[in-house]
């Protein structure tokens, strides 16, 4: 995270509706998970 400002530009969600999933993941540079 030190290479993207140390979180600056890293938006984390929670939870995310099954139907809000899709605009997101096209809203997105880049898509991570655990």
């Amino acid at each position: 995270m030190e290479y993207f400002e140390n979180g600056k530009n890293i938006i984390r969600t929670g939870f995310v509706p099954d139907e809000d999933l899709v605009a997101i993941y096209n809203l997105a540079s880049l898509y991570s998970q655990p």
